[in-house]
């Protein structure tokens, strides 16, 4: 990715939260609240896979898995069916 792709990307990402704010009525603080709790999240996540010495299993998963996933609908989907499975 050059240097245009990364301005493009960073341009349309601070469009997305400026609309969000505008649209939610949110300010900053709040968006920064919770950015934070999000972050802490995925830092939980990234920790639990590397203590538990899944890294190696991540990145072979990362390697045969499209980048353009809904992963976020994915999860839903996952979450959804196991709830009609007793485990």
């Amino acid at each position: 990715m050059d240097n245009i792709d990364c301005l493009e990307e960073y341009d349309k990402q601070k469009t997305k939260v400026l609309k969000y704010i505008i649209y939610k009525k949110r300010t900053e603080r709040e968006v920064r609240q919770k950015f934070e709790i999000e972050k802490s999240c995925k830092n939980k996540a990234y920790y639990f896979i590397l203590s538990s010495g899944n890294f190696q299993k991540f990145a072979e998963f990362h390697k045969k898995h499209r980048a353009n996933l809904d992963y976020h609908g994915a999860c839903l989907a996952q979450l959804y069916l196991d709830s009609f499975t007793t485990k």
